[in-house]
């Protein structure tokens, strides 16, 4: 019976050790994503703070030639997740110098101002 708790004890421990090895080369592979047949590169760009852009949020409001300054930190009781969904703020800055707070989670996208992309309508 000894012989028996031993064999389950090992079957186990060594699924926990495949799962942890396994979980570990998952997380190098690279990630990819395929359109059709074709699978497009990661590239690693950033926005740039100097420059301005258009960004627009899911609610389908459009900021216009803004400058993303930072992040802001709320502030406030137990009661202001409630009321507020984030606890973070992306901190937008017009031309005229005034602040718009915007959660980061509902921008949807963004472009550099003053560049337009080539579309063909």
């Amino acid at each position: 019976m000894q012989m028996f708790w031993a064999i389950i004890v090992s079957v186990i421990l060594i699924l926990i050790i495949y799962g942890i090895v396994n979980s570990k080369i998952q997380k190098r592979k690279p990630v990819s994503i395929s359109l059709g047949n074709i699978k497009l590169k990661k590239i690693d760009e950033v926005f740039d703070p100097a420059k301005r852009y258009h960004i627009v949020i899911n609610s389908g409001t459009k900021f216009e030639n803004v400058k993303i300054i930072g992040f802001a930190e709320a502030v406030g009781g137990p009661d202001y997740e409630v009321v507020w969904s984030s606890r973070r703020w992306l901190i937008l800055e017009g031309v005229d110098g005034a602040r718009v707070f915007v959660s980061p989670y509902r921008v949807m996208w963004m472009k550099e101002a003053g560049k337009e992309p080539a579309i063909n309508r």
